[in-house]
């Protein structure tokens, strides 16, 4: 379903939807735990690797607070490398150039190993972490 025209409410709803019904049981099946709260930051701590789910990297402030959340857990959850999926699709984006920037920005941290865009790429995203590959899936 394509973005409400900047909804933020139903923009939020939409996407923990698509975490609760398709992503968090999809990564459960593959070892990762939920981290408490509202959370949409899965940890598996038996490859030491973490995936942040978001809808799309459109926070103006996403580089840094995301380096701050890798800091956080490397120290709490031994955590080595990092993926980052996007469940909204590609097409959906509306300010592609922006959102794109800021993704080859993200790319340039150092445990940020891997992303993926859109929920219909959830197999490669998902064959891609376990088999710890650096990646950059469904964005063109």
């Amino acid at each position: 379903m394509l973005n409400k025209g900047g909804n933020p409410v139903l923009d939020r709803k939409e996407a923990v939807e698509r975490f609760t019904k398709v992503v968090e049981p999809i990564l459960t099946n593959q070892g990762f735990i939920k981290l408490k709260g509202n959370s949409q930051i899965m940890v598996n701590p038996q490859t030491n690797s973490a995936v942040i789910v978001t809808s799309a990297p459109s926070q103006v402030r996403m580089y840094g607070d995301l380096k701050s959340k890798i800091r956080v857990l490397s120290k709490s959850y031994g955590v080595k490398d990092l993926f980052i999926l996007y469940t909204r699709e590609y097409s959906e984006w509306k300010d592609k150039e922006v959102y794109v920037s800021t993704m080859k920005r993200i790319m340039t941290i150092g445990r940020v190993k891997g992303v993926g865009s859109g929920i219909k790429n959830i197999i490669d995203f998902v064959n891609s972490v376990n088999k710890n590959e650096s990646f950059w899936i469904g964005l063109n």
